[in-house]
Order: C-alpha cells, then structure tokens, then sequence
C-alpha cells in the first residue's frame, strides 16, 4: 500500500480520541474525510471507499438516531475503521 502512513495514523489518533470522548463525532468523520480524500493512488481505491461509505454510515447514525444513544450507535462503525486502518499500515 501507498497511502501515506501519517495519514492512517493521523485517523487512529482520531479514533482513539473519539473512543475516549475527547474529540466530536463531527471532528471524528473530518478525520475520516480528510483521509479518504489523502487516497490518490488506483490501487488504494477500495479503502477510499470504505472510507467514504463509513462517513456516510456515520451522518446517517448522526442524522436518525436519538442523541443519548449516537455515541453507542457509532461505535460499531468506529471499530472497523480502526480495524480496517490498522491493516493498512
């Protein structure tokens, strides 16, 4: 993989951050944003669009869920996008 490592681990540091409640859910999928836009490279496309889908998933949570549970709700979602970036280092 090409994707600038400090890339990935500029959005574990996001995740992490939003895990422990230190950062917003709206902060958190700028992180998430800013890393599918670093994805320039042909082969990399499909963790682009993981990324972008996961975004999405997340204004959806945002957008239709009560706000007491949207912590809880995204934290599924938050969960593989780690686990997904960390495959990518």
């Amino acid at each position: 993989m090409s994707i600038y490592k400090q890339d990935v681990q500029d959005l574990l540091k996001a995740t992490k951050k939003y895990k422990n409640k230190e950062i917003s859910l709206d902060d958190y999928k700028s992180a998430v944003w800013q890393a599918a836009c670093a994805i320039v490279h042909v082969e990399e496309k499909d963790f682009r669009r993981f990324l972008q889908a996961t975004e999405a998933d997340l204004d959806t949570i945002q957008f239709t869920i009560d706000s007491n549970k949207i912590f809880d709700e995204t934290l599924k979602i938050v969960r593989e996008i780690e686990a997904r970036a960390l495959q990518e280092l």
